[in-house]
């Protein structure tokens, strides 16, 4: 048996669960950084491996090997009588999910069976935010619930995939608005996603406004910064090294930083208050910029999709 899940926590308890099999984790952070389009899984596993050395979470080395060795996992499925996928609800694991699906839906799986486990909640586990909360036994309560999955799955998690990739976000905003059920918790993941785009008050994405709200507040370390704008979330999705990677971002940019260090501490500057009320852009202010969303980069004096949270949609401008 093949368990897939979203990070080395759950694959280690999976490991320690009477299921046996192999659990692979898929190890990778889909919301931060390039996913290009038109490129084939070993040049992504190359993208991706780099941009993680960029931001100094890895080696392209060491990053490169723990997605090749994922891959390699994943391509041994033919060993296996079953896959079994473990996911939750949030946007993490959403885009993990898709990916996986749409992966899966290129194989020859023959008499190999496919079954998913995604959950939204757990019985006495509250607040749940995901499977990492869930011990051994717990998450062996989950396997006799799986569900094969479905042709109409694997065709939107294909759709999903193609529209989380591509160069612009036409598709993806038809896909939220037609409103899909096959997945049960994509079209809210992806929705979050879109809120992650520019803002078109301030040019903040939600999750560095909310990292600026936090230090609004007072004078917090970084750590304190991210618990607090993570529970500003519906749907916990962004792990303790995105938001430090943001926070970075706030506070060295140029020409002026939103953020201002003091030591292991942080605190808002007047620009930040200035961007938290809607009185300066943290887009059209700097000096530079380049960032990509999924498929679509986002460069200084190109066009910019920015999110209009009152109208709920993406408008194109600078």
């Amino acid at each position: 048996m093949l368990h897939v899940t979203n990070g080395e926590s759950v694959a280690q308890t999976l490991r320690q669960t009477k299921l046996g099999g192999v659990a692979v984790s898929w190890i990778d952070v889909l919301h931060d950084g390039p996913v290009p389009a038109g490129v084939p899984d070993d040049e992504l596993s190359r993208i991706r491996a780099r941009y993680f050395e960029s931001l100094g979470w890895t080696s392209y080395a060491e990053g490169l090997h723990g997605l090749q060795l994922r891959n390699l996992q994943m391509l041994n499925y033919p060993q296996h009588e079953e896959i079994v996928l473990w996911f939750e609800h949030d946007l993490f694991d959403q885009l993990q999910l898709i990916q996986v699906l749409e992966w899966l839906s290129r194989q020859e799986l023959d008499k190999v069976k496919v079954s998913l486990i995604n959950i939204g909640e757990f019985a006495g586990v509250t607040p749940f935010h995901g499977l990492g909360q869930l011990n051994v036994e717990e998450l062996e309560s989950l396997f006799p619930k799986r569900k094969p999955v479905t042709y109409e799955q694997y065709e939107l998690a294909k759709e999903a995939w193609t529209a989380f990739r591509s160069p612009t976000p036409a598709q993806l905003i038809a896909l939220v608005q037609s409103k899909p059920d096959e997945l049960p918790f994509l079209q809210t993941a992806l929705r979050r996603w879109l809120e992650e785009f520019p803002a078109i008050e301030n040019g903040l994405p939600r999750s560095c406004r909310h990292l600026l709200e936090a230090a609004s507040e007072g004078l917090k370390n970084r750590r304190e910064l991210y618990l607090e704008a993570r529970d500003r979330e519906s749907a916990i999705f962004m792990a303790d090294a995105s938001a430090f990677w943001r926070i970075n971002s706030l506070a060295n940019s140029t020409p002026r930083s939103a953020l201002k260090r003091d030591g292991d501490f942080y605190s808002v500057t007047d620009y930040g208050r200035a961007l938290l009320a809607n009185k300066s852009d943290w887009l059209r202010d700097r000096d530079n910029f380049e960032f990509w969303m999924g498929g679509i980069r986002f460069v200084k004096g190109g066009i910019v999709w920015r999110w209009d949270a009152t109208n709920k949609k993406l408008i194109s401008g600078l």
